[in-house]
């Protein structure tokens, strides 16, 4: 598609051919930030779409799917990557959606190209940026559709300017998160039991996951590697072995994507809490106090002995 594009509009420099390509390392094409986080609903978010690694890279098409009942692009903006390398020509930008699809979505379209006799870019920077808003309190991920080479059709992939195609690295992204998480309770008492249990969003197999913790203020180190069941489930039972503040989260790679879950917190108490100790004392000298004044309300009321007969 694109390469039709171009020809059509006759923007490549006079004179071009068609070489094979050396051997180099693939640039990379990626969303940032990896993950953004659930922001409410009708709120927006920009990501960014950044490239690395290009080396005489002239002209771009990026295709980029998300799911439509979760999100809407209100704005598609190119950023100063291709520009910095002379003048552009924006040939597609654009959105497009599928209901019909299994599973539905929306896909972002995005084309652009230098002009003119000129080397391509080189290096890294932002190729352009995505504000979605938010429909619905839910999760998608953000992909990119691969390009199948010499097709000739839809997909993400770059040009020289020799019309050499150049398949980057793709590199997907996620809004909110696929992994639900929560502890069992929210305070407990050095050494009793914390069950944390998660579900990874739409697995249809076994899925390795692994939780983190840390103490409050200190680094984030591995607790425990779990395996998910066919549904997504998983669970691990932490015990706390000192007091503190203790926070945890869930990691998995979905879809070649790495993600986090929401942190969970938990507060651990020492079972001789002074706290607590302080309002056993409390209550033990209430409950004397109440005693004594019962015990001297009933000697006051106490009936008069009886005098011995004379």
């Amino acid at each position: 598609m694109l390469l039709l594009s171009l020809l059509a509009l006759g923007i490549f420099p006079f004179g071009f051919y068609v070489r094979s390509v050396s051997a180099q390392a693939r640039p990379k094409i990626r969303i940032e930030p990896v993950q953004t986080m659930k922001v409410a609903v009708d709120e927006t978010f920009t990501v960014n779409v950044t490239v690395e690694g290009c080396v005489n890279v002239y002209a771009v098409q990026v295709y980029i799917r998300y799911d439509p009942e979760v999100l809407e692009v209100v704005n598609i903006l190119e950023g100063p990557f291709l520009p910095s390398f002379g003048s552009t020509l924006l040939l597609l930008n654009e959105t497009k959606e599928d209901l019909e699809a299994t599973p539905p979505y929306g896909e972002v379209r995005f084309v652009d190209s230098l002009m003119g006799d000129v080397p391509g870019a080189s290096g890294s920077g932002l190729l352009f940026n995505v504000t979605f808003r938010v429909l619905s309190d839910g999760s998608s991920h953000l992909h990119f559709v691969e390009y199948v080479p010499k097709s000739g059709g839809d997909g993400t992939y770059f040009m020289d300017s020799n019309y050499n195609e150049i398949y980057p690295e793709l590199c997907d992204g996620f809004y909110g998160t696929p992994i639900t998480f929560s502890a069992s309770v929210a305070k407990v008492a050095v050494g009793d039991n914390v069950t944390l249990t998660g579900r990874v969003l739409g697995v249809t197999g076994a899925l390795n996951v692994s939780i983190l913790f840390r103490k409050a203020g200190g680094t984030w180190v591995s607790l425990a590697n779990l395996t998910t069941d066919a549904s997504g489930n998983f669970s691990y039972v932490w015990r706390s072995s000192e007091a503190g503040s203790f926070e945890f989260k869930a990691s998995a790679v979905v879809e070649d994507v790495p993600v986090q879950s929401v942190v969970v917190a938990v507060t651990v108490e020492s079972k001789f809490n002074i706290t607590n100790y302080i309002l056993y004392i409390v209550a033990a000298v209430v409950v004397v106090a109440l005693l004594a004044v019962l015990i001297a309300r009933r000697r006051r009321r106490a009936p008069p002995e009886t005098p011995p007969p004379s």
